[in-house]
């Protein structure tokens, strides 16, 4: 909730910026994309079942080394495992980008994916989850749960980039 709470409060100080001083509002922009990132990215997502295992801040077996599972949902699922890594990686992700749908298609996914409050928004992200959870404490990611991973990890960033710019498109 903490999260919903800090979005609401920055998107509306976006939308009443004539209010606020530059550094207010740019301090505010900042928070948005920010959040609203963090809010997809599976090892941020705190489940009150305790599911998360603390943040996932625990050690894995990932490519034959020993890494933090966390960061392994910051950076490495999303990084390694595509050809030009972050620079190329808005490519693999959107439809309306690498072709993958009809743009009528990518569109409507497009509308689908930004429709709904915050709140729709955070109970959509963690119906996606259960398999980030399977890997335990010492465990081997394996490269069938990679092949789920991967995509998991592009469908986040592509609906994280959506809802930010539905949320900018009516802040701003």
């Amino acid at each position: 909730g903490e999260c919903i709470w800090a979005i609401e409060m920055y998107t509306g100080i976006l939308i009443n910026k004539d209010k606020y001083s530059a550094e207010e509002v740019k301090l505010a922009l900042q928070m948005v994309v920010h959040l609203v990132g963090d809010m997809h990215c599976p090892s941020h997502v705190h489940f009150t079942d305790k599911r998360d295992r603390d943040d996932l801040k625990y050690n894995v077996i990932y490519n034959g080394k020993e890494i933090r599972y966390h960061n392994i949902w910051d950076t490495n699922i999303l990084v390694d495992r595509y050809i030009g890594g972050p620079v190329d990686f808005a490519y693999y992700c959107d439809p309306l980008i690498n072709g993958s749908l009809s743009r009528k298609e990518a569109f409507r996914r497009k509308k689908e994916i930004q429709k709904g409050s915050i709140e729709d928004w955070c109970r959509d992200i963690a119906g996606r989850l259960d398999p980030v959870f399977e890997p335990l404490p010492g465990s081997t990611i394996t490269k069938e749960q990679l092949q789920v991973f991967g995509p998991l990890g592009r469908d986040m960033v592509l609906r994280a980039g959506y809802r930010l710019a539905a949320l900018l498109n009516a802040s701003l």
